[in-house]
């Protein structure tokens, strides 16, 4: 019997597990909206850096993707954020 102060479990859906298992795995590359989340500048400027030259990027189909070895270049994090670098 479920009532509203016990509520039914939640089934795991491959949604719920794609998150959790990208939550585990270091990122290798980030979408231009999550580098604009963590420089806190706007997609806007994004673009214009990698238009100037100054942030390199991958094009992937139509999606532009960002490395995570641009963080230790930029001096935005340590190397322990990319050891591959």
């Amino acid at each position: 019997m479920t009532t509203k102060e016990n509520p039914p479990p939640k089934k795991r859906t491959r949604h719920s597990l794609r998150q959790q298992t990208r939550a585990m795995l270091p990122r290798a590359a980030f979408t231009v909206a999550e580098w604009a989340a963590i420089t806190a500048t706007s997609k806007a400027m994004i673009y214009r850096q990698m238009q100037a030259g100054a942030l390199h990027y991958a094009q992937l189909g139509g999606t532009r993707r960002i490395p995570a070895s641009e963080l230790v270049r930029l001096g935005l994090a340590d190397a322990s954020v990319n050891p591959t670098t």
